[in-house]
């Protein structure tokens, strides 16, 4: 049976720490009871959802592409929006990170994995934070809330996480560290 995964790097250390506050703090201000209900690990996606039977050949995908020589970091900043549907964190990368992300994505275009109309050059790379129907009807002030409350971080992009998605919610199948 076919499953839904997708690739991320999972944040962790103070990115990590303030995400999981904001979304207490959204929780307590705006009383956004799905939003905590979510439980939405703190993450950048690298490679949208796919189909996967077999995972031990995405792994293998995922192990070859953990060797890497130069340090690669994500500039974690500034509060968006997509189409007034979903707030996120912004992220970005030098060109050697973007690179980086282009071979992930051609290695699983080269083996026919399923590839999203996002999974291309120039990826808007990002946090998500909250969707609007996680909002409470309050998707404006929860915007303006979070713009008032941005942070700037610097992380590096050491892991690789493979992700499935059950029932609506995410969880990690498999942690791999970059070296």
């Amino acid at each position: 049976m076919e499953t839904r995964f997708y690739l991320a790097y999972l944040a962790k250390g103070e990115l990590e720490d303030w995400y999981q506050e904001i979304i207490t703090n959204l929780y307590d201000k705006f009383n956004l009871v799905e939003l905590k209900e979510k439980k939405r690990l703190a993450h950048i996606t690298v490679k949208d959802p796919f189909l996967a039977e077999n995972l031990g050949d995405v792994e293998k995908i995922v192990e070859g592409l953990t060797k890497r020589e130069e340090e690669i970091v994500f500039d974690v900043s500034g509060i968006g929006h997509f189409e007034n549907q979903i707030v996120y964190m912004g992220a970005e990368t030098n060109l050697k990170g973007r690179r980086y992300i282009q071979r992930i994505l051609d290695e699983f275009k080269t083996r026919k994995y399923e590839m999203s109309r996002y999974d291309q050059w120039g990826k808007m790379l990002h946090m998500t934070v909250a969707k609007r129907k996680e909002s409470g009807g309050r998707f404006e002030e929860v915007l303006a809330y979070l713009k008032e409350n941005e942070k700037k971080f610097l992380v590096p992009f050491d892991n690789l996480v493979i992700m499935g998605k059950n029932r609506g919610e995410s969880g990690i199948h498999k942690f791999f560290e970059i070296h």
